[in-house]
């Protein structure tokens, strides 16, 4: 009889789990997402726009003047000319009176600089961006500058710090003040 033949067993490899730590797995193909995909670059976009914006505010606000000249004092002097008996015959220079401080302005008086000048002033902190639209809207439809877009706050940055040119650096100036 013939002698049988002997199967040989495969060799079953087993798994060392210490191993399995340092293969490389299959990455899945992720699905395209295009919510994610325009977050991401939104937010991207949006970092450059605040570096962007950052910059320009450096680039407007390095030569401006320093607010403390609101508090200064600088007044011409002003000669009054009298007759011999004491009575005021001109003034020469220019003129002063008292300060007069806000809670001493009749209630009608502040109402009706505020409806003609900046009728939001107790809405917004200093600069009307409703306005800023209006008034470059109407600006540009006309092709040229027939409104301005200042509130009050602004016309005194205007008038005591910078020069009353019709620039947009002078507006972002104002703005920054």
């Amino acid at each position: 009889m013939a002698p049988k033949k002997r199967r040989r067993r495969k060799a079953v490899k087993k798994k060392n789990p210490f191993l399995e730590l340092f293969k490389k797995k299959r990455k899945r193909k992720k699905k395209f997402s295009l919510s994610k995909w325009l977050f991401k670059w939104l937010f991207i976009a949006g970092i450059w726009a605040a570096i962007g914006v950052t910059m320009l505010v450096m680039y407007f606000a390095y030569d401006l003047p320093n607010v403390d000249k609101l508090n200064e004092d600088v007044r011409t002097p002003n000669i009054k000319v009298l007759a011999n008996n004491g009575e005021l015959i001109a003034n020469v220079g220019n003129l002063y009176g008292e300060y007069v401080f806000f809670h001493q302005l009749p209630h009608h008086l502040i109402d009706a600089v505020l409806s003609t000048e900046d009728r939001r002033f107790f809405e917004h902190g200093g600069v009307d961006y409703r306005g800023l639209l209006r008034a470059f809207y109407t600006n540009f439809k006309e092709g040229r500058v027939v409104q301005g877009g200042s509130t009050i706050t602004q016309q005194l940055a205007k008038v005591v710090f910078l020069s009353p040119d019709r620039t947009i650096k002078r507006k972002v100036r104002e703005l920054i003040l």
